[in-house]
């Protein structure tokens, strides 16, 4: 599930980062986990990931239960990322802590048809020359960010920023879409994606 995300889209009671912003292109991936208490951990990633990578992290979170409660990620370069989530694991035994999160940004999982069913109550879309920005609202569920994102990969469409949260008693999210290498969409995928959008949304409101 996805709970409500501070301003800015920040994990709640993990301490600001010490290390500079990435600057360059060599960065390897690091990986920092932080008990928050009550279940939840505070993770932060960064450094070079694999295009693809938000996809594959959280179809492999949903697949061992695991809950992004809140996050905030943004490319700073190429393939350069900072991410921040706070997590929470169905399985009490479980100890985040032990997972290599950053091995998980390279699993490839099957499961659910990209295009599958990922209902939503609202959607609202707005292009612009380099991105596309698209704000999603829909129930909250373990696998909500996993499907959503499926829907964009189908059209070889990636996130440039994500901020995830709740809104109420429904998960949210506003991604920044770019093509692949961080290219403009083209106009034929930004049309195939308003379409499924609004398939997925039939009372929301697409604009």
């Amino acid at each position: 599930m996805i709970s409500r995300v501070p301003p800015r889209g920040r994990p709640a009671n993990v301490a600001p980062r010490d290390a500079p912003r990435l600057a360059g292109t060599s960065t390897r991936p690091t990986c920092e986990v932080t008990a928050l208490g009550d279940g939840c951990h505070g993770v932060r990633l960064s450094g070079r990931f694999l295009p693809g990578w938000a996809g594959r992290l959280a179809a492999s979170l949903a697949a061992r239960g695991i809950s992004v409660l809140h996050g905030h990620a943004e490319r700073l370069s190429a393939h350069g990322w900072e991410v921040e989530l706070e997590l929470r694991s169905s399985n009490a035994a479980m100890d985040l802590g032990r997972l290599d999160l950053v091995a998980l940004t390279r699993e490839e999982r099957g499961g659910a048809a990209p295009t599958g069913d990922v209902p939503l109550s609202r959607v609202r879309i707005a292009r612009g020359e380099s991105e596309i920005e698209v704000e999603v609202q829909g129930r909250d569920q373990v696998g909500f960010l996993d499907g959503i994102l499926r829907v964009f990969a189908f059209y070889a469409l990636f996130p440039r920023t994500l901020d995830v949260g709740l809104d109420g008693a429904e998960a949210r999210g506003t991604f920044r879409l770019q093509g692949l290498g961080g290219g403009p969409p083209s106009a034929d995928a930004a049309d195939a994606l308003e379409i499924r959008l609004r398939e997925l949304a039939p009372r929301g409101q697409p604009g």
